[in-house]
């Protein structure tokens, strides 16, 4: 549970394109895989942890906070890529066009469906962007998907 007092001040061991690793020694005691910590005021849940340090997955946090409520996406263990599916009145080959106005891109999943079907999917690269980064396109996106929901359910 955060109490909102700091505990302990850790150090940053790594930043890998898809996760942040801590060491944090004492506040190991507390966590265990799926639950929460916070990390420069963000909530983030953990990933994984040994006896020295712990992991917490940047794309994964970032969509909870910045995506519509009634988007899915995929949890991955590992690859370079993860899905995610908007609702059925959604095109993301028509949304990509939006989408790079505002600086972000991702791969419309239409394309990956031989026998058709996956115009409400898109795939997104966890694998070459900073954390930094991460946060920003995917908090973008999130945007413009919300921007196109709204304008849906006012029409």
């Amino acid at each position: 549970m955060f109490t909102g007092i700091v505990q302990e001040i850790g150090t940053v061991v790594s930043v890998t394109r898809r996760a942040l690793v801590v060491n944090a020694r004492q506040s190991l005691k507390y966590l265990q895989v799926g639950g929460s910590i916070a990390v420069n005021g963000v909530c983030l849940t953990v990933t994984s942890f040994n006896d020295n340090s712990f992991s917490v997955d940047v794309m994964l946090e970032t969509l909870k906070e910045a995506w519509p409520d009634n988007t899915e996406w995929t949890s991955p263990q590992g690859g370079l890529f993860l899905w995610s599916t908007l609702p059925d009145y959604f095109n993301t080959s028509e949304l990509i066009m939006e989408a790079v106005e505002q600086k972000v891109a991702f791969v419309p999943g239409a394309p990956f469906y031989p026998c058709g079907g996956g115009q409400t999917t898109m795939r997104l690269n966890f694998s070459y962007a900073t954390p930094d980064k991460i946060t920003e396109g995917i908090s973008r996106l999130g945007r413009v998907i919300q921007e196109k929901i709204d304008a849906y359910k006012s029409a």
